[in-house]
């Protein structure tokens, strides 16, 4: 090892060492993490962050507050790891309190506003152990996401949990390759050759070329080995490949523009509309390919061939490779011909094997007993457990459980029997690819999830009302009754989204402001907060002959701040949800002129009272009250 560096002077707690070979630059660090900007002759520039979260809750916050700011500045590739002494959902935990605790809901909140995925694993289940022989408690708290910019632009990571030999957790050996396993490829007839002006021609003469039979039967086999065969020579010499079929129509269509803009003259105009529907006929042939490749059906016409089908299709690709397989004894099998081995072999030996069961005898189906289980009252004496055990080789189980997605339980019904509707709402919602979706792709998201998860199982149980389902879920989930021009577009996808507690010792203001387009009245507010959460102290204003949001946003900040300086408060945080302005204060964006001075004198005042100013997300329902807060406000003033 030639380099090192710490995440802090004096008691650092994360060491990272590398190689000549690369590069690293320190970027910013805490007790927490540690954030580095790696660059090599392997691959692009990227972000590493390095965590190792603290046990206490509010300590925590902060790391994902921090984590939220790097997310939302970040545009480049992003490696975020490490232990967040805490997880995601029910099934990364076996033992202990089954219930998703507020510091579980932080975490997943803090998920949801990155924009990040799990990588995924492989190796044990958990990676953490209590060490307790009785009550004991197994967590996967290691895990390793990327963002965005990562699942586009970079190769794909494996992480590989190893054995816990010397330490309670498992440590993560993370790998990346950018070989491509060459094999026969599978045959997949393309929705796109449809718009061939010579598909149907071509495809009818193949068909009657076919070899024929007269068994019905063996001719349709025969017909359709033939079409199959047809079909690879015809994708070749006919269609063409469709990225280079791109790049030629749109190199005739930057020629025939440029020379109708010399000589406007009606051969060049013919020419030029020529290529253009000609651009656009390969366009969509690129659409379906892409579409039919992220094997999404949800999806409304819009958003199709945009960075989220893109993102989806190389995710999909990404985990359908199988790169290692375990045997029976625990080892593991990484060698593309004996992977191949044992995928004869089981599926030999499965389809060889005789059934021992009535039902697989009357059936034809194999019972997978790694996947079985019986239950009987705790009451059961241990003969008769270990004699249904013998007889079915399943192993005993306890409530509640699961079976075809509906938990059973004894007694009465508790939140955590129903914690999986939240847990897999929000895993299915968030990560990276949602952030790639317009509002209406966004809203068609919700439905879909929505419609596969809580509502079978409203439809078997009746949901306790102490389980919270968000709103905007079920809101969203009501279908318009004049048609889609009735749907309200500006429903974003639902995010966890939780007020996180500044540190201790200093103080938060988060601050809105909204306008009435038809009225032009607008209002403003903010509140300041303790870390515990107790308010500090409010304000609220009305604004009159405002001309857009975005003022009424600026006006809010700077009586916030003012308020902050006024009382003499200094080193606070502040937070508002208009993304614009944070721009335009941070110098992202040019300053209005129309409100020039207002943005002076938040900078000034921000100045004197050290406030760190940053973006927070709110919900849909919250901006629709600002907008009613804001005509009451004018009215009474």
């Amino acid at each position: 090892m030639a380099h090192v560096v710490a995440n802090m002077d004096a008691q650092a707690r994360i060491w990272i060492f590398w190689e000549e070979n690369v590069h690293i630059l320190k970027m910013n660090a805490s007790d927490q993490f540690i954030t580095l900007l790696v660059t090599s002759a392997f691959c692009k520039p990227f972000y590493l962050t390095v965590v190792l979260a603290s046990c206490c809750v509010n300590e925590r916050r902060k790391l994902w507050d921090y984590i939220i700011d790097h997310s939302t500045a970040c545009s480049d590739p992003w490696l975020i790891g490490g232990d967040f002494n805490n997880y995601l959902g029910l099934h990364e935990k076996r033992g202990g309190k089954k219930n998703l605790s507020r510091s579980v809901m932080d975490f997943l909140a803090c998920v949801s506003a990155e924009g990040i995925e799990d990588v995924g694993f492989t190796g044990s289940k958990f990676t953490w152990f209590n060490g307790r022989e009785h009550n004991g408690i197994w967590i996967r708290i290691d895990k390793l996401f990327f963002n965005a910019i990562w699942a586009i632009s970079c190769p794909p990571v494996h992480v590989q949990h190893l054995d816990r030999a010397c330490s309670d957790h498992s440590p993560l050996l993370i790998s990346s390759t950018t070989e491509e396993r060459k094999g026969p490829s599978r045959f997949t007839f393309q929705h796109m050759w449809c718009s061939h002006d010579t598909f149907t021609k071509d495809s009818a003469a193949a068909w009657k070329m076919a070899p024929a039979s007269t068994y019905p039967l063996i001719n349709m086999a025969f017909k359709l080995q033939n079409m199959k065969k047809f079909y690879r020579r015809w994708n070749k010499e006919t269609f063409g490949n469709v990225s280079q079929n791109l790049q030629q129509a749109e190199a005739s269509f930057a020629t025939a523009q440029k020379n109708f803009d010399d000589d406007p003259s009606h051969g060049n105009h013919a020419i030029f509309l020529l290529a253009k529907d000609r651009l656009d006929h390969v366009l969509s042939q690129e659409e379906k390919l892409w579409r039919q490749k992220s094997r999404i059906k949800w999806l409304k016409d819009g958003d199709n061939n945009t960075k989220f089908v893109h993102a989806y299709a190389l995710n999909q690709k990404r985990k359908s490779r199988i790169s290692k397989l375990y045997k029976a004894d625990g080892t593991s099998v990484e060698e593309d011909d004996r992977i191949a081995a044992m995928f004869v072999e089981h599926f030999s030996k499965a389809f060889s094997s005789a059934p021992h069961q009535s039902y697989e005898e009357s059936s034809g189906q194999l019972i997978n007993k790694h996947k079985s289980s019986f239950y009987v009252p705790n009451s059961a004496i241990d003969s008769l457990v270990q004699k249904i055990s013998r007889t079915t080789g399943f192993v005993r189980t306890k409530l509640p459980i699961k079976y075809l997605g509906i938990s059973i339980y004894n007694g009465h019904q508790k939140p955590a029997h129903f914690a999986n509707i939240i847990s897999k709402t929000v895993s299915k919602l968030q990560g990276w690819k949602s952030n790639f979706l317009s509002s209406g792709g966004r809203l068609i998201l919700i439905r879909h999830t929505l419609s596969a998860l809580p509502i079978y199982t409203m439809n078997a149980l009746s949901i306790p009302p102490t389980v919270n389902i968000p709103q905007p879920w079920l809101n969203a989930l009501k279908q318009p009754s004049k048609g889609d021009a009735d749907l309200n577009w500006n429903v974003m996808a639902p995010r966890i989204v939780r007020w996180l507690t500044p540190p201790q010792g200093r103080l938060k203001l988060n601050v809105d402001g909204a306008f009435n387009v038809t009225t032009n009245e607008a209002g403003g507010g903010g509140i300041l907060r303790d870390h515990k959460g107790n308010m500090y102290c409010a304000f609220a204003n009305c604004y009159k002959d405002l001309k857009s949001s975005l003022i009424a946003e600026a006006l809010a900040l700077r009586d916030g701040l003012l308020m902050c300086c006024n009382k003499g408060i200094n080193d606070v945080q502040v937070e508002t949800d208009s993304l614009n302005l944070l721009h335009i204060v941070t110098g992202q964006l040019l300053r209005p002129c129309d409100f020039a001075f207002i943005l002076q004198e938040i900078a000034a005042i921000a100045k004197k009272v050290q406030a760190a100013i940053k973006y927070v997300m709110r919900n849909s329902s919250e901006r629709v009250s600002k907008d009613c807060c804001a005509k009451d406000k004018s009215s009474e003033s």
